[in-house]
This record gives structure tokens, C-alpha cells and sequence, in this order.
């Protein structure tokens, strides 16, 4: 059994602001400021098979257990603009590798505590995994 103080479910997505690229979306950054804050925290989420184990890599920097599923959809983009006065505007792909996390693979995880995403409610395989898990009583 793994054993989590915090399970965060859903998104990660590379936010892309044209000359740089940054990891994001709000479960790897809520899971980041669990971590920092002593938690013992996982994130799940899935990608694209071609970037899972490099994301896996660097959600483990910031010591956060990943449990990144793969899949041939491909990993969440955002694509950022800065308005004038610094303000983001984010415009999201519509289908992508966090839609379809699947519960397969997370039977053995326990925690007491699930943070999803609002993105991760999106998606029709993602939105029932998370149902599965809150309504089932079990692991997880």
C-alpha cells in the first residue's frame, strides 16, 4: 500500500508563453506547495507516452511522488498571453492526455485527503475515474 498525507488528481499541462515553456496546472502546483509544506504528496496524472518519463522526472524534483499514466492523446498545452498590463489569458487544447486518467494502476494508493482539478472534471474517462474513487469508499 502507498501511503499519501495528499492525493492531487488531474491536469498537468505545459504552460507555453512562446520563448519559454513551464510545467504547470493546479494539481502539480498545489501538490508542489504540499511538498514544501512537509506533506507527503502524490500527484496523478496522465501525458502523452512520448513525454511521461521526463514529466515523471521532474514532478520527482520536486519531490512529489508521480503517478503518471501515459497515453497516445497528447500531454495538456496552455498556450499563454500576457495582456499589456501582465495579465494571462490561457487558451487550452480540448482534448488531451489528463482526460483520460484511469483508475487502473491506483487501487494500492491511500490517503485521506483528494485535490482534483477543475480541468480534470472536463473530460468523460477523467471525470468518472474521480467519481469512482470519492464515491466508492475505497483506497485512494
Amino acid at each position: 500500500m502507498r501511503i499519501f498525507d495528499l492525493v492531487c488528481f488531474g491536469e498537468i499541462v505545459i504552460d507555453d508563453y512562446g520563448k519559454r515553456k513551464v510545467l504547470a496546472g493546479a494539481p502539480l502546483n498545489a501538490a508542489s506547495v504540499a511538498r514544501a509544506l512537509g506533506l507527503k504528496t502524490a500527484l496523478v496524472s496522465a501525458v502523452n507516452e512520448d513525454d511521461r518519463d521526463r514529466i515523471s522526472t521532474l514532478v520527482g524534483t520536486r519531490g512529489i511522488t508521480p503517478i503518471i499514466q501515459a497515453n497516445e492523446l497528447p500531454t495538456g498545452k496552455a498556450r499563454v498571453r500576457l495582456d499589456s498590463m501582465g495579465v494571462p489569458t490561457f487558451e487550452l487544447d480540448c482534448e488531451s492526455a489528463f482526460d483520460s486518467i484511469r483508475k487502473t494502476g491506483l487501487e494500492d494508493i491511500e490517503t485521506e485527503y483528494i485535490l482534483f482539478g477543475s480541468l480534470g472534471i472536463r473530460g468523460g474517462i477523467t471525470r468518472r475515474t474521480i467519481n469512482k474513487l470519492l464515491d466508492g469508499g475505497e483506497s485512494v
